[in-house]
């Protein structure tokens, strides 16, 4: 199967040669690769299936709600490598067009199914897909029992009594509580400057913009940096500022940030 990186069109998706072996595969956004997501992920590796991960280079709602700016948790780099970081080296990325969001949820599985010889296929219970998200649980149970593929769909993650969703995350991020969302991440909310800055010293000016990543509210707030250095950072309501920076390779810059200063 192919190990690109690579955006698929549906017709490229479709043309790949037909993997070699059977497979365990899960479909989703996997926006912020988050803790239910390691679970599904490490789930799909128990198996002696060979793992498949299929996903998408943006969410629907970036597609539908073109007026209203979607702001993602990880970008598609962090998000492809965070995902072969757990061992599964084989994730399709599938170019979410208008196009491919007319395919019916039944002819979307059926070609998901020839295509990578499925065997198995990994779920989370609000899991849905095709035109209008018209199949969930119970058609794709139908189809998978049809064509002689096992469907497991995984109990929600929780986290102090709340259910672990990327929508979750991205509602603690906003509300400043930055500590809960590292909780349910399994690791603190990381910005991907990677292409948006030259090299240079001191302070860095980005703005807001620029980065399609969810920030927290207007504030200074302690930072880290790609090689564990401490950082300030500034969120402003156009901008953000971060300092101190020493002279670095624009291709690497990725920034944690961990909590307000002070707290």
């Amino acid at each position: 199967m192919c190990a690109s990186v690579d955006r698929l069109t549906w017709a490229e998706f479709l043309s790949l040669p037909r993997n070699p072996e059977d497979s365990a595969v899960t479909i989703g956004v996997f926006d912020g690769v988050h803790l239910g997501h390691q679970e599904l992920l490490e789930t799909l590796l128990s198996s002696s299936l060979h793992p498949l991960v299929i996903t998408f280079d943006k969410n629907p709602e970036e597609l539908f709600s073109p007026d209203k700016r979607y702001e993602r948790l990880t970008s598609l780099r962090q998000k492809v490598s965070r995902i072969r970081e757990m061992g599964i080296p084989d994730v399709l990325v599938i170019d979410f067009s208008r196009d491919f969001s007319t395919i019916e949820g039944r002819e979307f599985l059926e070609r998901v199914i020839d295509v990578t010889r499925m065997k198995r296929l990994l779920v989370g219970k609000d899991f849905r897909c095709g035109r209008g998200g018209a199949v969930g649980i119970a058609e794709a149970e139908e189809l998978c029992a049809r064509r002689g593929v096992e469907l497991v769909v995984m109990e929600d993650v929780t986290q102090n009594g709340t259910r672990v969703s990327s929508t979750e995350i991205r509602k603690r991020i906003l509300e400043g509580e930055l500590d809960a969302a590292e909780q349910m991440l399994g690791r603190p909310h990381t910005l991907d400057l990677r292409g948006l800055v030259g090299e240079g010293r001191g302070t860095l000016c980005i703005p807001r913009w620029k980065i399609p990543q969810i920030l927290p509210p207007p504030g200074e707030y302690a930072g880290r940096g790609t090689g564990g250095e401490p950082l300030r950072i500034s969120i402003h309501p156009s901008e953000i500022w971060i300092s101190p920076l020493d002279e670095r390779d624009s291709s690497s810059l990725e920034v944690m940030i961990l909590h307000k200063q002070g707290e």
